[in-house]
């Protein structure tokens, strides 16, 4: 050992160290020693854990401290962790992850080829455990071995020894061995009964023969079971002499044998650790010896205790006294107490067994090693050698070369003696220094391989490296794979292999878990990045079975493979690229293109095309070395970006997990840990107390990845082929090519939703990537309305496959295209171009990584080599929510970051004063911080804690950054409130800067802000309410005051008040510029910010009102123009706002003006007021005269007229989120960051808030750290997001309606009506509408119940708390004096919620607009606060309203609605009556004057009415009046307007209306002047069914002063408007689905009815009851002929059908009775076999009208069903009958239509209008009610007397042939076919005469001589066989098999198949007659099958039938 200074303090060191670690483990023995009882304690040999060593391998780390009884329980855990591995258990969590301590020492139990040591082997060097748990002592697949690493040999011993000492449990009985036939782990397979044994292991032990069992039987092995007997069955067991029957046999040749009796204990021994009874008791002195040995060891260590604190300190290892240097000093105290607490951070070091005195027997090597060699068994021998070559080496080792001192000559020396100068004055300490800078420099030495060498210059640092350092660092490193490819190619090949059997795994090989078996073609199918290619594909598979051949050492195999790939080549060359035959010579089945299709392209940050990732190439390696080896530097490939190389070779294992992988560690399931900062994420950020507080490593967002976006939406297309959630399905299925057989159907022309998919094709001249990527965009934003629309239904054939879209789908397809088209517009985000937004995506991304890395190995596919086990699941199979699996340990969100001082701009000093400009009480605030006596009662308050986020070195520089701008004072102790400071963080605002944020929470208790204008601010919700005209488009000006709020000048208190809360030592700060003297005497002074800060809570409130006064003042705004948070947009063209520093203005101008006068000019003034205040704009950030901007977080583009947010932002979400929807785990903090963002963008489109359903249902309950699975819904709606953020878009140009709807619900069911709302009104009633939702939640059931029959108190509506809508007079107005007309009713099919109805209303009115016109702004009014309020939001917080929002947006994107909902009072709503059951109502009142002068543009007295109100927009806006400020001209701003923040109406509006409804209107509208000739009560009847249920003919009265006609169950009213075209003068339609008051199961309903026949009021009367119960149809039956009333006993379900049908029936019947008496026509229908007919009352109808029917067939009017009817009828129709001739196919009434979502039967049910038109004239001929036109008098059909209705040449319409008959085409003249068929007959009988003739032979042979015969070649017989068999497999018996196989006879002939044609053919016996006439007849078969080919195929058949019979 050298005896040199620097050595000994080395060594002292480590003596130190070491004594201290030992004391501390010494008093630890004692005191459990001491604490054990003698009956409870056993004595332990240590043999078991010999080899040991004393010393330490390497230092660790500082790593946090882990309590002793931390450690001893994980050491525990580890050793019944190897107890699991020995008895191959699963082993679980080997519990090494819980202490966070560097591994000092290894223990192997089990080597890697399965050695089981005993005892164990030790290890202080992973290198050497290596060698034992791997297969070449390299790499990390650890099989089967046994091993953990411990941080001390306490540890190791612990866990060794729960190896060791697994007690022996008498209780558990006998271990009983039984033979392998006996037991089996399937239950089924077990001989013995359940619970025999327990604990059963299944062992291999050696046989014996039954002659000599006491001996070993050579080569004799039996399989056997081994396992604790239950107590149950110990009584069976019985020892006798006699042999028992053995069922043992040998597993080799299955001899009978028994098992040897030691290998049964050995295997008891090691499977259980069960004591032989021979075995030796433990000494039961053994305690006392221990105890001994202890004592010995305590006194020696007390004695080495005393001589190092006297300053004693030896140079080899343990110091004796003869080796104490005379001139060594003593340590100070303070040293070693520095030495003792970083002892105890590492943990108690590790010191050499006692008793061993002969480590010192050796100089030169440490006595710790030498021990542990001892007791390795290392011979003495060759310790002498290594201690003699380490004598003899020299004995110096300098601190520099030595070349480069003899260079320097004295030089170096006084450098050395200047850094031993700055040395520490501790001799460790220095020591330490030195020993560092020789490791340093002999680290530097090192050499490495050239492939090494380049790679560690490429990936080394990790820093970003300009673009020409890379391609010089790629140029190097393709020189060094050149060379290693020419001198060393197995390098190249081992590290690739490597890379694909780590990548295959995909997982961290671990002790005990075998690895995986890797094969070339499995990673190429399952792990590769190779796509759906099919020549790639085939290439690959072709070259991977080579690799694999060649590793299997199959050389010839390998060959063979190569040049079976080279004619494979060469034949696609031949075929013309086709590989049809070329597969035949793989001679294996294809390659799995499926498998490779599956594969997903690379993301964007991994930049696919020319930057693949090349992954199985060395690690460090980038895609752009290859790419500079090609092109220039400079000059990139195209495609390719240089922005970001990335480690192509070799992915997805960080150093980290690599590193983790070596030392065997196993992260702990659940656990996430941050992605290391080599990997260019943040590493995290502690903010603690000053010592904790660090510099980030890198800027903040540097590390954001590149976006581009339209690259994106080709990996969402594939992302979603490759997921199996619903809309996924739905999508492929849309994409799918297959067409149903009834895809063909023809689409109603104005359907537009469902639609099939836009773009099918995306490749092709004029189609770039953008292009690509947004039709596939466009694509998925179709396929997902679709997916709305059906509410997740599978699509219907008619929208999947390539089908054309409609002219109005079309329409749709242009909108979502215009509202999209600005993303696809967008170039390729970058980290810099992203400002704040790269930090937060930086964050999220490495939240990513962190997940990927967890849930890699769950997610991988690889079933068709392993079962895997996952530990991610999809959570909707088990939990609709998904499962926690996991935490993270870090946040998900961008926290506050370390202040840099360099990083932070505040340039300029304070020179702005706000006071000018600020109202009397901010002023005084402003000025007087604390006159607020909030500060008197700070001993109530409890400020929280905050700090400086900042190391001290950076703190001081910002304090000199801070004083250098005049923005720095300082305060004593006493000048401020303690307990009350600030403190200071940063955000990052772009790359380059950060924002400097003060953290004033504590101050900002002892003030309240004055907030007085603080709602002025814009908002871009106000924008929204702008409406360009065609001929406008808008311009946009602005400005960006360059750091305002440090700007301001503050006085003395509010300096104070910014204090921060650090006690800065005076003599650190006394040389400051501007210090003050009288502060030079104290301890500690206080900093303050001299000057505004962000973080203060009434910054924003001063900075708002100060700025908003300066563009009042110099005129830049006025009250009029200004646009505010709460406020609408200015009616005039001008306008603008402020938000804080931001000052926007925008003019709208005509489409050719390039500048607005308007804006020039106050533009102009805010620049002369910021220059008087000094006050300065930013010079890059304004603009001037632009059409497109991006202020206040939104772009708007003033010519297109779209406004969104900011699409930067929005891209970077959307790509942040698809990640997530793939990977399909997440944290719920970022689930909360990802709603948020949304919820940013959706406020431009309100309506799509309601897609976020899920993303809010999953975080309830669970903490943000929690990472759960993501369910399939919230993937489905995840995709939704990102697919349709796009059309997050408001469109100016929407037009405004002239139509205002009302809508209504009640427990009958919906109604919409209108009213025509024209002139500035139209416009101007937006302005007034709700804008800020309520409550959005269902009613309970008792007050929706309440509500629904119009009983519920309005202010009952919302619960207690909320403040209730009031109604707007403006809306009141509306709803009393405008005229309404019914739009759409409808009933409720089943019992909903009130709520849901009235949803529905209000989306059906939005769709009835969209029908009427596209791209309009509609207002609706309701009385439901409910849907107002969840239509103001865009979404609800009860699920069953969200769906219908949901649901909506197909229709309200597609048709580009934006609807404006306002509130009106039910009692004024006009939509109320149709639902409850009453005529629509009249206006009751005439419009007021207001609303005429503001149609006719005057606005003048609307704003004078509401200002009466303060409902003016600018009262109702929250802020106070503008006048207040301190102006030059407040008279200007005083419009009396009073201030009003909040509050409610005071002033009734109903009062207003009333006072001019009674001076000015009449209440009545008189329905007629003519006398009225019927009875009050018959006008009533009138009154009560409503105007809308009549249907006027000539006359339309009403009511009615002539008698009409009366059609009940009337339900599409054909017969009505029938009658009405032909002379009837109204119809009364009644159907309960017009409204509750047309029940006609109510009595007082069939009163009134009868009423109006009994008078005279009705002409007509016709019913067509429902047929629910009288249907035939219904199954099974209820009723019958015998029992038409009903089959008892009824069914429960069918009790109330029945009963109604029959009480249906009895007053019909009445009601015919009535008619024949009082001579009325009628008719009544049902169908033909309805039980209705079979009715008693029907069949005594008088005077036998019950047989007087008119019988027909809807088919016979154009249905495709037949639809028997039968209408009993008094009219001229009577006795006839229209039947179906029978002559087409009909459609079976049966199921459900497909098309229309209803079942057949209701399909069917409408007349047909032909049916509606021949009961119509019949009818009114018999009353002479028929119009007497001239066509009539004169029977004309048509208007052109005299002429031809259409005049003329007829034009020939084709008759319809059925197309599946071709061969009934006639294809010539009937003329032609008899001259054919003439010379046909002249044929055969030429034929029959010539047959048998030899002359006819002879002429054939001559014509074959001139024209030899040339043959085709022969079709396989093989081949055609199995054609034919596939034909009959598949039923095609009408093309091969018709007439007994005849056409399979002349198919032989024709392929010519020799003699085996022969063996079909008739006897030659027939004769030439019966030859012909077998001919004619199979040729007759021939030309049936298929006529058309006759023509070219005749001869043949001719011909070959004449060869056979000569032959």
């Amino acid at each position: 050992m050298s005896g040199t200074r620097a050595g000994i303090l080395a060594e002292l060191v480590a003596i130190r160290e070491d004594l201290v670690g030992l004391a501390d483990r010494l008093d630890r023995l004692q005191a459990q020693v001491e604490g054990l009882g003698v009956e409870d304690f056993e004595l332990v040999d240590g043999g078991s854990v010999r080899g040991l060593p004393a010393g330490v391998a390497a230092k660790a780390a500082p790593a946090p401290l882990t309590s002793d009884r931390e450690r001893t329980s994980a050491a525990e855990q580890t050793g019944r962790f190897f107890v699991r591995c020995l008895a191959n258990l699963p082993g679980g969590d080997s519990g090494r992850s819980r202490v966070k301590l560097q591994n000092r020492l290894y223990v192997v139990v089990r080597s890697i080829r399965g050695q089981v040591f005993n005892p164990v082997r030790v290890l202080s060097r992973f290198s050497e455990a290596r060698e034992l748990v791997t297969e070449t002592g390299v790499g990390s697949n650890f099989g089967d071995s046994i091993f953990a690493g411990f941080a001390s040999q306490w540890e190791a011993k612990i866990a060794v020894q729960e190896v060791a000492l697994v007690a022996f449990d008498d209780q558990k009985g006998f271990l009983v061995a039984l033979p392998a036939s006996a037991w089996d782990k399937r239950v089924d397979k077990r001989k013995l009964k359940p619970g025999t044994i327990n604990k059963v292991l299944k062992v291999a032990v050696g046989g014996s023969t039954e002659e000599d069992r006491l001996q070993a039987a050579e080569g004799k092995t039996i399989n056997s079971w081994i396992g604790w007997l239950s107590e149950a069955f110990v009584p069976s067991i019985s020892f006798g002499e006699e042999v028992a029957t053995s069922g043992f046999v040998d597993r080799d040749s299955g001899d009978p044998c028994f098992p040897f009796a030691e290998a049964l204990v050995e295997a008891a021994k090691d499977k259980f650790q069960v004591r032989h009874p021979g075995e030796e008791e433990v000494p039961p002195d053994r305690l006392t010896a221990l105890e001994n040995q202890f004592g010995q060891l305590r006194g020696s260590l007390e004695e080495l205790l005393k001589f190092h604190r006297a300053g004693g300190g030896g140079g080899s290892g343990y110091v004796t006294a003869e080796e104490v240097p005379g001139g060594l000093s003593k340590s100070p105290p303070k040293t070693a107490g520095k030495v003792k607490a970083k002892a105890k951070v590492k943990g108690p070091p590790v010191g050499p067994p006692p008793g061993l005195g002969a480590v010192h027997d050796f100089p030169g090597l440490d006595p710790g090693t030498v021990a542990a060699a001892l007791q390795a068994g290392v011979p003495r021998s060759q310790l002498e050698t290594i201690s003699r070559v380490t004598l003899g080496r020299p004995a110096k080792l300098g601190d520099f070369p030595a070349e480069e001192e003899a260079a320097d000559g004295d030089g170096s020396v006084m450098e050395v003696e200047q850094e031993q100068e700055d040395m520490p004055a501790d001799p460790m300490a220095r020591a330490l220094v030195q020993l560092t800078t020789i490791v340093g420099h002999l680290s530097k030495k090192a050499k490495l391989d050239p492939l090494e060498d380049a790679l560690e210059g490429l990936s080394g640092s990790g820093s970003v490296e300009q673009p020409s350092g890379l391609a010089r660092k790629h140029a190097a490193l393709i020189a060094a794979l050149k060379k290693t490819f020419k001198e060393n190619p197995k390098r190249i090949w081992e590290i690739i292999e490597s890379n694909m059997a780590d990548e295959f795994d995909l997982r961290v090989s671990q002790p005990n878990v075998p690895g995986l078996s890797f094969t070339a073609r499995g990673w190429a199918e399952h792990r590769s990045r190779i796509m759906g290619y099919a020549r790639s594909v085939r290439a690959t598979w072709t070259l991977s079975g080579v690799l694999d051949a060649l590793r299997n050492g199959c050389v010839d195999e390998a060959r063979a493979r190569c040049c079976l790939g080279l004619a494979q080549l060469e034949q696609e060359s031949l075929d013309h690229g086709s590989f049809l035959l070329a597969q035949e010579f793989s001679f294996e089945p294809p390659a799995p293109l499926s498998s490779f299709q599956a594969h997903a392209l690379p993301d964007v940050t991994e930049m696919p095309h020319t930057s693949s990732r090349m992954s199985l190439l060395p690690e460090g390696t980038s895609g752009h070395a290859l790419a500079d080896s090609r092109v220039d530097e400079g000059d990139p490939l195209p495609g390719s970006s240089t922005s970001q190389p990335l480690a192509l070779f070799g992915r997805g294992k960080p150093e980290s997990a690599q590193s983790s992988a070596q030392h065997g560690a196993v992260d702990k399931p659940g656990s996430v840990c941050p992605l290391s900062s080599d990997e260019g994420i943040l590493p995290e950020v502690q903010l603690g107390d000053d010592s904790s507080a660090r510099v980030p490593k890198h800027i903040p967002g540097a590390g954001a990845s590149s976006i581009r976006i339209w690259a994106s939406w080709s990996n969402w297309h594939q992302d979603l082929f490759a997921s199996s959630t619903p809309f996924s399905r739905f999508y492929k299925a849309q994409c799918s090519r297959w067409l149903a057989a009834n895809s063909q159907a023809v689409r109603e022309e104005d359907q537009v939703w469902p639609m099939p998919l836009p773009y099918r094709r995306f490749a092709g001249k004029g189609i770039c990537d953008r292009e690509r990527g947004f039709r596939r965009l466009l694509n998925l934003q179709v396929s997902y309305l679709n997916f709305l629309h059906l509410g997740g239904r599978s699509p219907p054939s008619g929208i999947c496959g390539p089908m054309p879209l409609s002219s109005k789908q079309k329409e749709v397809v242009a909108r979502l295209r215009r509202l999209s088209e600005a993303w696809s517009l967008l170039d390729e985000l970058h980290a810099a171009d992203m400002g704040r937004t790269a930090a937060k995506q930086e964050k999220q991304e490495q939240v990513l990584g962190c997940l990927t890395k967890m849930c890699t190995a769950a997610v991988g596919d690889l079933k068709k080599y392993r079962l895997q086990r996952s530990c991610v699941t999809q959570g909707h199979e088990k939990d609709d929510l998904g499962q926690v699996i996991g935490k993270m340990n870090f946040g998900d969100s961008v926290a506050a970051q370390p202040i840099v001082a360099s990083r932070v701009k505040v340039d300029g000093r304070p020179c702005f004063d706000p006071t000018p400009f600020l109202d009397e009480e901010s002023h005084k605030l402003f000025v007087e911080p604390f006159h607020q006596d909030l500060h008197q009662e700070r001993d109530r308050l409890h400020p929280p804690r905050v700090q400086i986020h900042a190391s001290t070195t950076e703190k001081v520089k910002l304090l000199h950054l801070l004083n250098r701008s005049g923005r720095l004072v300082f305060r004593k102790v006493s000048d401020v409130f303690r307990g009350f400071g600030n403190g200071l963080f940063c955000v990052s605002k772009n790359l380059e800067v950060d924002r400097l944020i003060l953290d004033g929470r504590p101050a900002n208790l002892l003030q309240v802000p004055p907030d007085h204008y603080i709602l002025t601010m814009a908002s871009t919700s106000a924008l929204l309410g702008v409406h360009l005209k065609p001929h406008e488009k808008l311009l946009f000006s602005g400005d960006d005051l360059s750091n305002f709020f440090y700007m301001f000048k503050v006085g003395p208190q509010r300096a104070s008040r910014n204090f921060l809360d650090w006690a800065i030592p005076t003599k650190l700060v006394r040389d400051f510029a501007g210090f003050p003297q009288d502060l030079l005497g104290e301890e500690f002074v206080y900093a303050c910010l001299n000057s505004l800060a962000m973080g203060d809570s009434a910054a924003c409130a001063y900075a708002q009102t100060s700025h908003l006064a300066m563009a009042l003042q110099c005129n830049a705004l006025d009250g009029d123009s200004l646009l505010t948070m709460h406020g609408r947009a200015p009616r005039g063209s001008f306008m603008g706002g402020i938000i804080i520093d931001d000052f926007v203005i925008m003019q709208k101008v005509s489409w050719d003006a390039q500048v607005g006068d308007q804006l020039l000019r106050r533009r102009s003034n805010m620049h002369a007021m910021y220059k008087r205040v000094d006050l300065q704009a930013h010079p890059t950030k304004g603009f001037d005269n632009v059409d497109c901007a991006d202020f206040w977080g939104a772009n708007v583009n003033g010519v297109s007229g779209l406004v969104r947010g900011n699409i930067g932002r929005a891209a970077s979400l959307c790509w942040v989120t698809a990640q997530i929807a793939s990977l399909g785990v997440c944290s719920v903090g970022l689930l909360e960051v990802i709603a948020g963002g949304f919820v940013a963008l959706f406020c431009f489109r309100r309506r799509l808030m309601s897609l976020l359903s899920w993303i809010y249902a999953v975080q309830v309950g669970r903490e943000q750290s929690d990472i759960i699975t993501l369910p399939m819904g919230l993937v489905d709606e995840l995709w939704s997001l990102v697919v349709l953020c796009p059309l997050a878009v408001t469109d100016l140009r929407a037009s405004f309606s002239e139509e205002l709807y009302m809508v209504d619900a009640s427990n009958w069911g919906d109604a919409v009506v209108s009213a025509c709302i024209k002139g500035s009104m139209h416009e101007e009633i937006h302005r007034h509408g709700v804008s800020k939702g309520c409550w959005t939640k269902l009613l309970s059931p008792f007050k929706g119940h309440l509500r629904g029959k119009g009983i519920l108190p309005e202010a009952d509506e919302l619960p207690e708390g909320e403040v209730a809508y009031e109604e707007h007079p403006v809306w009141e107005s509306a709803a009393r004096c405008l005229d309404f007309s019914l739009v759409w009713k409808r009933r409720a099919k089943s019992q909903r919620h009130i709520n849901v109805g009235e949803m529905r209303a209000y989306l059906k009115a939005e769709a009835v607009a969209g029908l009427r016109a596209c791209d309009q702004r509609v207002p609706v009014g309701g009385d439901s606060q409910v849907v107002i309020g969840a239509v103001c939001k865009g979404r609800s917080a009860s699920e069953c309203l969200n769906e219908e929002l949901r649901r909506s947006l197909p229709q309200l994107l597609g048709n580009g609605i934006y609807s404006t909902p306002g509130y009106v009072r039910s009692a004024h709503n006009p939509a109320d009556d149709p639902t409850r059951g009453k005529s629509l109502r009249s206006p009751s009142c005439y419009l007021p004057q207001w609303w005429i002068d503001a149609d006719l543009g005057d606005f003048s007295g609307i704003d004078e009415f509401l200002s009466s109100c303060d409902l003016l927009p600018e009262q109702l806006a929250g802020y106070d009046s503008l006048a207040k400020l301190n102006l030059k001209e407040p008279d200007l701003l005083d419009k009396s307007i009073c201030s009003s923040r909040h509050r409610k109406q005071k002033i009734s509006v109903k009062e207003k209306l009333r006072s001019r409804k009674a001076s000015e209107v009449s209440n009545e509208v008189s329905p007629s002047d003519e006398p009225y000739p019927w009875s009050q009560e018959i006008y009533d009847i009138f009154l009560f069914f409503g105007k809308e249920q009549f249907i006027f003919g000539s006359d339309e009265r009403f009511p009615p002063v002539q008698p009409g006609f009366i059609d009940l169950y009337s339900g599409k009213k054909g017969f009505a408007r029938a009658c009405s075209k032909l002379g009837a003068t109204w119809i009364l339609t009644v159907d309960i689905l017009d409204g509750p008051q047309c029940d006609l199961l109510d009595g007082a309903t069939r009163i009134r009815i009868e009423k109006l026949l009994k008078v005279g009021a009705c002409l007509c009367f016709s019913a067509a009851p429902i047929c629910a119960s009288f249907s035939t149809a219904i199954t099974p039956a209820v009723r019958s002929p015998l029992e038409p009333r009903g089959i008892q006993p009824i069914r429960p379900g069918m009790v109330k059908k029945i009963a109604d049908g029959n009480s249906h029936s009895q007053w019909l019947a009445l009601m015919i009775r009535l008619c024949i008496s009082l001579r009325i026509s009628y008719w009544v229908e049902n169908p033909d076999g309805s039980y209705l007919w079979r009715q008693p009352e029907w069949l005594e109808l008088p005077k036998g009208m019950s047989r007087k029917y008119f019988r027909v067939d809807f088919c016979t009017f154009g249905t495709a069903w037949r639809k028997r009817t039968r209408f009993l009828t008094s009219c001229r129709l009577r006795g006839t009958k229209r039947l179906c001739n029978r002559q087409h196919n009909h459609v079976i009434l049966r199921g459900r239509s497909r098309q229309k979502k209803i079942s057949m039967t209701k399909l069917a049910e409408p007349y047909p209008k032909g049916l509606c038109f021949m009961l119509a004239w019949a009818i009114c001929a018999d009353l002479n009610v028929l119009k007497s036109g001239a066509s009539f008098s004169c029977r004309c059909d048509h208007r052109r007397i005299g002429e031809a209705k259409n005049p003329g040449p007829r034009q020939q319409k084709p008759a319809t042939r059925d197309p599946r008959r071709l061969d009934q085409v006639e294809m010539v003249r009937p003329e032609t076919v008899a001259i054919g068929s003439a010379a046909w007959d002249s044929f055969a009988e030429w034929i029959k005469e010539s047959m048998g003739q030899s002359p006819a032979w002879n002429l054939i042979n001559r014509w074959e001589e001139l024209e030899p015969v040339v043959h085709r070649r022969p079709l396989p017989l093989r081949m055609v066989q199995a054609m034919i068999s596939l034909a009959l497999f598949w039923n095609w018996t009408r093309k091969f098999c018709k007439q007994k196989g005849d056409t399979l006879f002349f198919l032989w002939t024709l392929l010519r198949l020799q003699v085996q044609c022969f063996y079909a053919f008739p006897s030659p016996s027939l004769g030439d007659a019966g030859w012909a006439a077998y001919m004619f007849t199979a040729a007759g078969l021939f030309l049936e099958m298929d006529e058309h080919h006759c023509s070219a195929l005749l001869f043949c058949i001719y011909g070959c039938a004449f060869c056979i019979y000569e032959v």
